[in-house]
């Protein structure tokens, strides 16, 4: 019986100690104080890749009735798309002169 009482108390001690290290682990990761930058160095905002007007545009516009998988494979010079653009706009995509614009120069720079 004695035995027993011991073993229950090993495993309920074994049980606290992996919590108290479990929970100071996450008290340490979430303060934030793991790295400390030297004085007058700037924190760098974000290593992702800011994407233009036109990969937006047509991400957002293009999107909505069709894949992009004929876009990469396509390859056309500034008229041919913006042929193709004038063509998706009068079967409804929709986008301002601007925005137009924007596209078709980006279509034509990534696309061509």
């Amino acid at each position: 019986m004695h035995r027993r009482r011991a073993g229950k108390r090993f495993f309920i001690g074994l049980a606290v100690v992996g919590l108290v290290l479990a929970a100071g682990g996450a008290a340490e990761s979430s303060s934030g104080s793991g790295s400390v930058l030297p004085a007058g160095q700037e924190p760098t905002v974000s290593s992702s890749p800011v994407r233009s007007a036109g990969a937006v545009l047509l991400e957002e516009r293009c999107t909505g009735c069709h894949s992009l998988k004929w876009v990469r494979r396509s390859r056309k010079d500034y008229g041919l798309w913006e042929k193709t653009v004038v063509r998706m706009i009068r079967r409804g995509a929709w986008l301002n002169d601007e925005e137009r614009a924007e596209l078709i120069s980006y279509l034509a720079d990534k696309f061509n």
